[in-house]
């Protein structure tokens, strides 16, 4: 999978998570993060990189 796809989704399932509201959710979901982990490790860790070093710029900028 290419790191792009992979970041895309990642980023749509972490923006599920934030608006799950029970631990059923919650728990589906990080169903579904493991999939995609499973599916392609290197891709899922460029991704999550990705968007840690992103939340990070935006704090960032928040703060100034």
């Amino acid at each position: 999978m290419e790191y792009k796809d992979m970041i895309e989704k990642v980023k749509a399932l972490a923006i599920k998570n934030r608006e799950a509201k029970t631990a059923e959710e919650k728990a589906l979901i990080k169903e579904q993060m493991e999939r995609l982990k499973a599916e392609d490790e290197k891709a899922f860790a460029v991704a999550v990189g990705f968007m840690v070093k992103k939340t990070k710029q935006d704090i960032e900028e928040q703060r100034t």
